[in-house]
């Protein structure tokens, strides 16, 4: 509820360390479905932060939920985060 939980990249790597850790392969898939939930709840600094830490990883969410994220961010008038996203996925 809130802002309880760990922060979108301690959350990311919790994810990364469990799958390592009971040996299964974290598809990219996951990431986004995390992406898309941060933007529905409203908490958009949280899934760019989600989206930053995933590339960093070298996971990358389908093209659908970076598309949800960047249409969030026009609608905001966030246009240089936008910028900034749209410039990372390449």
């Amino acid at each position: 509820s809130g802002d309880s939980g760990p922060v979108p990249g301690v959350f990311v790597d919790h994810l990364v360390d469990c799958a390592k850790r009971f040996d299964f392969e974290l598809e990219s898939q996951v990431f986004g479905y995390l992406l898309n939930s941060y933007v529905r709840a409203n908490r958009i600094e949280c899934a760019i932060d989600c989206f930053t830490r995933t590339l960093e990883l070298e996971m990358y969410p389908c093209v659908t939920y970076v598309n949800i994220l960047l249409t969030e961010l026009v609608r905001r008038n966030m246009i240089g985060e936008a910028q900034e996203v749209y410039g990372k996925r390449l």
